[in-house]
């Protein structure tokens, strides 16, 4: 009972989202304008645009069609969580709300957020070692965005048997070589039609590099990547599908320390995240229940990174749930795409931070 109110509860409030987030700003005006026209003009990722024209020939206002996807997503997240974690459930769904949860369905990048329940399917093939299954669902979701293509070097990395010192000494060359300053200039190298592309992302990676290296989340990820480098036979010897949790824990890292930094590209990690969500339950479990301080340093940082992330910007707060304005008035799209950012001027006395799209 615990466990399916912890579930729900859950479900309420991270996909209930109604003036918080960014990208449904746009997003609702693409569904309410979008039709079978503008399809023959659509050259890049064509499934959300079918399932846009399927939701809309049932009737489906916007907001209905966004948070049953969300929803969607969300259990395909928690049926493999549940069913890779075993007993460990509830601890791997704790790390899941407190890490990725707020980005995924609060703020929303909608496109990727779909394409993250497809590859999370594929996940499960790949662990099942289906791999013409694993292969069509990475193309299906590849068509929802594009960037989950990159999910196919699961496959090769799967069974590698890296020593952890090879590990830890490619970990770190990653990591001195991907720094701000060599980013940029990798950047500066790239095709002009490429640059035009990721333009804003580049303004903006610009304009944070400087707060944005050396934090207090950068060196606790070192920690992590080390945490589960620490417990890597406990993690292989936990079941059957061990290794396979281990080595995409790992890839998970390895992709931080490479593409992590770039604005939006921080994203693509994420595909892999539901193995670390189970490497850190393995990992975390005997240790919670011998050392009560550990647990609680581990609960208290994530409350903090968590209230830091939401008091930072006018994505999550104030908090507001369609489910209860679905029984009052239809607020104007005017006034709902201003009103987060209108509290937070009144919170700070600044302006918000300038919204660039995240797709």
């Amino acid at each position: 009972m615990i466990e399916k109110f912890c579930i729900y509860f859950s479900v309420f409030i991270f996909c209930g989202g109604y003036m918080t987030g960014s990208d449904w700003v746009s997003y609702e005006v693409l569904y309410k304008d979008f039709n079978i026209d503008a399809f023959s003009r659509i050259d890049k990722e064509p499934a959300f645009y079918l399932l846009i024209l399927l939701f809309k020939s049932l009737g489906f206002s916007f907001f209905f069609f966004l948070i049953i996807m969300k929803i969607i997503v969300f259990f395909i997240i928690v049926k493999f969580l549940r069913k890779y974690s075993q007993d460990r459930f509830l601890l791997s769904f704790s790390v899941f709300l407190c890490t990725n949860a707020l980005f995924i369905f609060v703020d929303n990048p909608l496109r990727y957020m779909i394409a993250l329940g497809v590859i999370v399917l594929a996940l499960d093939f790949l662990i099942q070692k289906k791999l013409a299954y694993f292969i069509l669902f990475i193309l299906l979701a590849s068509m929802f965005h594009v960037s989950s293509i990159i999910v196919i070097i699961a496959y090769f990395f799967r069974i590698q048997r890296l020593s952890n010192l090879k590990i830890f000494f490619i970990y770190i060359i990653l990591t001195l070589s991907w720094t701000p300053k060599n980013i940029i200039n990798i950047l500066d190298m790239l095709p002009g039609w490429l640059n035009f592309l990721i333009g804003s992302y580049y303004r903006r990676f610009i304009e944070e590099q400087n707060d944005s290296y050396f934090s207090i989340g950068w060196f606790f990820t070192h920690f992590l990547f080390l945490f589960i480098l620490f417990n890597r036979k406990k993690i292989i010897a936990s079941s059957s599908f061990g290794m396979t949790v281990f080595n995409m824990s790992i890839l998970y890292f390895f992709l931080i320390a490479t593409v992590g930094l770039i604005p939006t590209f921080f994203r693509v990690p994420i595909y892999f995240a539901v193995f670390l969500y189970i490497a850190l339950a393995i990992s975390l479990d005997d240790i919670f229940k011998k050392n009560i301080l550990i647990k609680l340093f581990f609960v208290l940082y994530m409350i903090l990174a968590n209230v830091k992330n939401i008091y930072s910007t006018y994505v999550y707060i104030p908090y507001s749930s369609y489910f209860v304005h679905l029984f009052k008035i239809d607020l104007p799209y005017e006034y709902r795409i201003q009103y987060n950012k209108n509290e937070y001027f009144k919170r700070t006395g600044e302006a918000p931070p300038e919204y660039i799209p995240s797709e």
